[in-house]
């Protein structure tokens, strides 16, 4: 082979290797876009709504929320178990996202939550009082799917405003 040849090889090798690395970091790109689209629905449309038709549409059958108490069923039917034990006691409960960044499989969320306290909370009888609280979770999606999950709220604060609420002389 002669040297020209063997230079043009290794030109046209090495623009293959640019294209597929140049082609895979953008399918990796609009993963996480579509990634961040499903997650923002999820806030939109379930945790500003409670529009529990979504759930199907973008839990996986085998969804594991690392944040449920053990018993939980998998999948959309244990997001619908766990929502509804919670607005039970916040029936009015609802979830803005103040930062969403996604990388790769993963979306990141930061939130804050607005509620009244009106049935059975963490134990604690209903106060009628609104309180806030705040938190942070993390998704793994797999093809469009939600199919992990790990939260973590402010609990001790949400407790405290519940506690001073229950505690608090009557108005």
């Amino acid at each position: 082979m002669t040297r020209s040849r063997a230079g043009s090889i290794s030109r046209v090798a090495g623009a293959l290797m640019t294209l597929t690395l140049v082609a895979g970091e953008t399918s990796s790109a609009d993963d996480a876009a579509e990634n961040k689209r499903a997650v923002r629905r999820l806030y939109d449309e379930l945790f500003s709504k409670w529009n529990f038709a979504v759930v199907d549409e973008l839990f996986s059958p085998a969804f594991i929320g690392h944040e449920m108490p053990p018993g939980t069923p998998l999948g959309p039917e244990g997001i619908r178990q766990f929502y509804g034990r919670i607005r039970a006691g916040l029936p009015d409960v609802k979830l803005t996202v103040d930062d969403l960044i996604g990388e790769g499989d993963k979306v990141v969320v930061r939130w804050r939550a607005q509620a009244t306290h009106t049935g059975v909370f963490l134990d604690i009888p209903p106060t009628g009082k609104a309180v806030s609280f705040t938190g942070m979770a993390i998704y793994r999606l797999s093809k469009g799917k939600i199919v992990e999950r790990w939260v973590e709220v402010d609990l001790l604060g949400l407790t405290q405003q519940l506690r001073e609420a229950a505690t608090a002389p009557g108005e």
